[in-house]
């Protein structure tokens, strides 16, 4: 099955050249410098250690301490020019000035930002220091979203190796900034600050569902489009904040104004990436700003009163004319809950039959600490999502709310709609990785292409070309043994693209790591610039331990696969494949070798494997390959040889030395594999032979002549 999403808009926004802060050094200085306030620093480590998640926000305590010249950084960020078409003899845009952003690692990194419209044109004239930046990577394939406001400079970079970088005021201020030349700052890693990211967010989805409006969107109910036009869609949203989350910011308007637009600008980043979707605040926006918390509208600190009171206030405030989607912001311990599928919907119908107005603005987030990425993409991002059609994606039976058809992550999942760090022994991780499922991204199109969220927004065509890709014909494995999952993948931009392998069945509630026979056994992981996958990843393959949300099948079962390719400008298109399971009662493993072993070039050593029956129906695997692997996946096939348990082998004479590498016996075939458990080393010489990954590994016949069918048209799908 071939599905095809829509993908990014045509940008109208202007290109902000920035001035070269290295580029020209005799012009200009960076207004980025070390700095060196240790003290302080491991006096904050102290603190944020005893701090107790959900009161207060947990301190980052590995980072990089830097000073900015506030003044010298602002008067670069507001150097933006309009790109004039200053085309080069290729028909190239000439683009001479860059901008380079501080690294934890003590590096800097190269970009381009693109000035972005996160406030409505009318709303951005009132507040003229509050200015947002979409950013991309010159030499590197990364991503990002920028900002300076009244409560500073915040940056987010989504690193190529799945790490995310922040950059961040350090004085812990809340409250609106006066400008300095040696401002604090920090720049610091997602993946180095664990404890910094812990989600301790409630989602409290369900509970509209029994009060719920009696309204179903008939897209969800018929089940994903497959046929999105081809257009971008802004919506125009409404973010009310009550007294005390304005207060928790700074007090003023302006300053609240402030802290949304970071957060909505960072929402932005995925939404635009994975849905082709951007939110726009609306001109309206400081008439729900509140100020004071004895005197705003919502007088409640329960989640389904607030967002009650939300539906009242922008009906009345606002408009329901003025606005498709709308939420409230809050500060307080009682999580968030969103109304599904309800952007665009101006009323619908009670338990009770009467007619309730505002349901758009069925939604509010609220926390301790409302700031930094954690409230962005755990709970933000998570609500809107479901005013915009997604329900949750998690199919542990200890963790209530499951989106009953929708629970394809193991255990507490990871991705967006997931209740990562929320599910107990359930947990796959503390934190959300900043990505939908593909199921996720299926549901929101169809609500917002085909749905009710379909009747609103601004539809912008677009010029960018969505990726090809295939994931192969069907296949089967023996139970009990690891896979690898191929994808073949291009783009007629020539965009860098990343893949997600996900399974997608949504069986019966179970226990992580336990094959019920139809339910979600492997997890969705961050996403990658490898087309493969290997199940369980390959550090615990070597290692001979199991892997938490890559737990192997041991019944016979069907799992079935989608890999998803983003470009990163909106084009998103998934294909999925079937993997038949098949319980032959043992597992086809290599059986020799299990303890550490030095090899010379010429070396002969026999190789031996339980074949556990897979040489028979239904697998009939005839014929398996037997080489050298590594850590990283690539290696070197040795044989070709029968499928019978046992084969000498010769060390090659022009391979390369190695240290913990592995001996592989695969059936490529099928895509399944065992290694040996002993780490072996080998002394070779200075030739690399034919090093590079194994056959195993390399993209299969069919799945060339598949891509060749895509590529040409003969069965890609006819979009509108």
């Amino acid at each position: 099955m071939k599905i095809v999403f829509q993908y990014f808009f045509k940008s109208s926004l202007v290109v902000a050249v920035i001035s070269s802060l290295l580029l020209s050094t005799s012009v200009f200085s960076s207004p980025w410098k070390d700095s060196n306030f240790v003290s302080e620093s491991v006096e904050r480590a102290n603190q944020s250690k005893a701090a107790k998640p959900g009161n207060k926000a947990v301190e980052p305590l590995k980072y990089r301490s830097l000073e900015l010249d506030e003044f010298a950084w602002k008067t670069l960020l507001k150097q933006n020019v309009s790109l004039k078409p200053a085309n080069n003899e290729e028909g190239e845009v000439n683009v001479v000035n860059k901008l380079f952003l501080p690294l934890p690692d003590g590096t800097e990194v190269e970009v381009i930002a693109t000035e972005t419209s996160v406030l409505s044109p009318e709303l951005a004239l009132q507040f003229p220091d509050i200015k947002t930046w979409r950013v991309a990577g010159v030499d590197q394939n990364l991503t990002g979203r920028i900002d300076f406001t009244e409560l500073g400079f915040h940056g987010m970079l989504s690193l190529p190796n799945g790490d995310t970088v922040f950059i961040e005021p350090d004085d812990n201020k809340t409250a609106a900034r006066t400008l300095s030349d040696a401002s604090r700052y920090i720049s610091f890693s997602k993946h180095a600050n664990h404890d910094h990211f812990q989600n301790h967010f409630s989602c409290g989805v369900d509970e509209h569902q029994s009060n719920i409006l009696k309204h179903v969107s008939p897209a969800l109910a018929k089940g994903p489009a497959l046929k999105p036009a081809l257009k971008h869609i802004t919506y125009r949203l409404a973010v009310a904040t009550t007294g005390e989350y304005t207060k928790y910011h700074g007090g003023t308007k302006s300053s609240a104004l402030s802290a949304v637009t970071t957060i909505i600008n960072r929402v932005n980043e995925i939404y635009e990436r994975d849905l082709s979707i951007t939110l726009q605040l609306i001109p309206e926006q400081s008439k729900v700003i509140y100020t004071n918390a004895d005197t705003d509208p919502y007088t409640s600190s329960e989640a389904l009163k607030l967002i009650e009171a939300n539906m009242s206030n922008m009906a009345t405030t606002i408009g329901l004319a003025n606005f498709d989607i709308g939420h409230v912001f809050s500060r307080g311990d009682f999580g968030g809950l969103a109304y599904l599928g309800v952007a665009c919907v101006d009323s619908a119908e009670d338990e009770n039959g009467e007619t309730v107005y505002g349901v758009k603005a069925g939604g509010t987030t609220a926390s301790d600490s409302p700031i930094g990425d954690a409230f962005a993409v755990d709970y933000v991002a998570h609500e809107m999502g479901h005013q915009l059609g997604a329900q949750h994606t998690f199919n542990s039976q200890w963790c209530g709310r499951r989106g009953e058809g929708t629970a394809v992550e193991p255990g507490s999942g990871s991705t967006i709609m997931s209740y990562a760090g929320l599910c107990g022994s359930d947990d796959l991780q503390d934190k959300v990785d900043a990505q939908f499922h593909v199921v996720s991204i299926l549901e929101i199109m169809a609500n917002t292409r085909s749905g009710d969220g379909s009747s609103c927004g601004v539809r912008t065509p677009v010029t960018n070309e969505n990726p090809i890709v295939s994931a192969g014909e069907d296949f089967t494995v023996p139970a009990r043994t690891p896979i690898v999952l191929i994808a073949e993948a291009s783009d007629i931009d020539g965009d860098a693209l990343t893949y997600s392998w996900e399974q997608i069945d949504s069986g019966r509630a179970g226990s992580l790591n336990v094959d019920n026979g139809d339910g979600a056994l492997f997890r969705s992981r961050a996403l990658t610039s490898s087309n493969m996958r290997f199940i369980p990843q390959l550090s615990d393959v070597f290692k001979g331990q199991a892997s938490n949300g890559e737990y192997l099948p041991v019944t016979n079962r069907k799992l079935n696969m989608m890999v998803t390719v983003r470009d990163g400008k909106g084009g998103v298109e998934a294909d999925d494949v079937v993997m038949n399971v098949y319980d032959t009662g043992s597992s086809f493993q290599v059986t020799s070798h299990s303890d550490s072993e030095t090899f010379n070039r010429g070396d002969k050593t026999t190789i031996t494997w339980d074949v556990a029956g897979t040489d028979a129906s239904p697998i009939s695997c005839r014929t398996v390959d037997i080489g050298l692997i590594t850590l990283d996946g690539k290696g070197i096939d040795i044989i070709t040889t029968p499928n019978d348990g046992s084969q000498k082998i010769t060390i090659p004479n022009d391979i390369s030395a190695l240290s913990n590498a592995r001996f592989i016996v695969s059936c490529k075939a099928n895509r399944f594999f065992s290694v040996s458990t002993g780490e072996l080393t080998i002394r070779g010489g200075s030739g690399s032979g034919s090093w590079g990954y194994l056959t195993l590994l390399m993209i299969p016949l069919y799945m060339r002549k598949r891509l060749k069918q895509i590529l040409s048209g003969d069965s890609r799908e006819n979009l509108s």
